[in-house]
């Protein structure tokens, strides 16, 4: 008489060792690998950070490097700034998240309620914020650029948007390479 027992167990052993491994593996997360690098959420949180009376971009920290792998309002120092091999959100996607983050957040979706009067679109608001601002956009992506030394494009982009005689025509914020919320 056959022993059909060891038939099944060499279908059933390799079966049972694939669920086990499986199971263990299955409560580990795999590691995230951000594609860009973005803002530091001191940059855009409104709050202030480091108790120096000033918020988000208002503050120096966030106007020399803003990236989240620097240390957000407290300045981070030149020798820690742009060293990831992963890829920097331009400095106009930057202020294109930001702009847009902040009316949403702070003004209730409207620029009226933040006083802001007489702007028609994101576009309008934009170069309004970069126009008005305590620092302009296109001054502080020129800084980003001389101290990474490299141009990624968003001085010009601002420049076309913001300052191109006749307008830029468009009503929404183009995106140059990675937009962290909208």
């Amino acid at each position: 008489m056959e022993d059909k027992s060891k038939g099944y167990a060499k279908i059933v052993m390799p079966f049972v060792l694939f669920l086990v491994i499986g199971a263990s593996l299955s409560g580990t997360a795999p590691e995230y690998e951000p594609d860009y690098i973005v803002m530091h959420e001191e940059c855009y949180d409104n709050t202030d950070n480091n108790n120096d009376g000033d918020v988000d971009f208002i503050n120096a920290g966030c106007v020399n490097y803003p990236y989240e792998d620097g240390s957000g309002e407290t300045t981070t120092p030149n020798q820690a700034r742009y060293t990831s091999s992963i890829e920097y959100q331009t400095g106009y996607d930057i202020f294109a998240d930001y702009t847009l983050y902040m009316i949403d957040k702070a003004c209730n979706g409207q620029a009226s309620q933040c006083g802001i009067n007489n702007v028609n679109d994101e576009v309008e608001l934009f170069c309004y914020l970069d126009a008005n601002g305590v620092y302009s956009f296109d001054y502080m992506v020129q800084q980003w650029a001389i101290q990474s030394n490299q141009d990624d494009g968003s001085y010009q982009q601002i420049q076309d948007l913001c300052y191109v005689f006749g307008g830029s025509g468009l009503t929404t914020l183009p995106t140059l390479n990675y937009r962290q919320f909208y």
